[in-house]
Parts: structure tokens; sequence; C-alpha cells
């Protein structure tokens, strides 16, 4: 809000807004579209969404010129393969350069839609320079297409640990970070 606010006081012409894919939520239906119920699961994906609103209200109240990126599994070169929002890439990565076995939590048919570091790059120059765009439009970045979680594990090779566990889940970072 406050860089809304400062972008419309001081006459920026457009604000790129990174939003995530976590804004969908559990959504079960692929590929995920734009014009899709979200069903945000975390407090990131819910606070992607407000600032979403707040820029489409900027852009109808203001005429600010605002864009939403939706970024989804972003990866490529100095990903951070530690903490609880880490990429399975970076993670497997980092598990087969140690020589340890790739581990997998749930069934191994998770999928995700993942986008190289240089597309996200180019994705926001065209959002800028773009005059097509700039009324609080919300744009998915990615394939639109899924991979498993075990499709990416065989790229990278190395042997497989499927875990008993269940999924990470949102809610055991949260319950980290304030409760525990």
């Amino acid at each position: 809000m406050n860089v809304l606010y400062a972008s419309y006081k001081n006459k920026i012409r457009r604000l790129i807004f990174a939003s995530s894919s976590a804004v969908y939520g559990d959504i079960k239906k692929l590929p995920l579209k734009e014009n899709m119920t979200t069903n945000t699961v975390s407090p990131y994906g819910l606070h992607k969404l407000i600032g979403e609103y707040y820029c489409d209200l900027f852009s109808n109240l203001y005429n600010l010129e605002t864009v939403c990126l939706r970024f989804f599994n972003v990866y490529g070169p100095r990903m951070d393969p530690n903490g609880p929002y880490a990429l399975v890439i970076g993670k497997f990565l980092k598990l087969r350069k140690e020589n340890k076995p790739l581990t997998i939590y749930g069934d191994d048919k998770q999928t995700g839609d993942f986008v190289y570091v240089d597309d996200v790059a180019k994705a926001n120059i065209l959002a800028m320079k773009s005059k097509k765009v700039g009324k609080g439009e919300v744009i998915n970045i990615c394939l639109g297409k899924n991979y498993s979680i075990n499709y990416i594990a065989k790229l990278i090779g190395g042997k497989k640990n499927l875990s008993s566990g269940k999924k990470r889940r949102n809610e055991t970072y949260l319950r980290k970070q304030f409760f525990e």
C-alpha cells in the first residue's frame, strides 16, 4: 500500500506488482488460469491477493497504471535451497551435490509449473513497456505445463527417498515461525 501511494504521489506511470501462484491455494484443476477463483491457504498467498486488489483499486481510483504478475515456481542460478519456501529444484540439486537421496514428501505425483528466472525478468520488462496493460491486470508467469516431482527427480538424477509424511504445508511454517 505504501509503495502504491508513493507511486501515485510521485506521478510514477506504472507499477509492476510481484504476486504469486500462492493466491490459487490448493486448486486441483489445471492449468491455473487468471480468471479462476482464488482459494489461498496461507498468509503469504492472502497477502499477495490483497496486493492485487490494492493495485486494481489504485488503477481505478487514481489512474495509476498497475500490472500484477503471478509468478509460479521460479528457478535459476543463486536460488536458495534452504528455508520453508525453497523450491524443490534447488533442494534436489543441493542433495545431489551432497550425494544424498532426493527426499520426496507425500507421493511423487505432486506437480508444479516451473519458470526460469530469465523468463520472469523478461515478463517484467514486457509488463513495464506494453501499451496493452496497465489497469490492474493479473498475468500468470509460468509455462502453463506441470511437471511431477518424480520427473524433476529423474532429471536431476540420484537415489530417491519417498517420505511417508504428508507434503509440506504452509501451516507448518506458520506454526514454527509464530507459535513454537
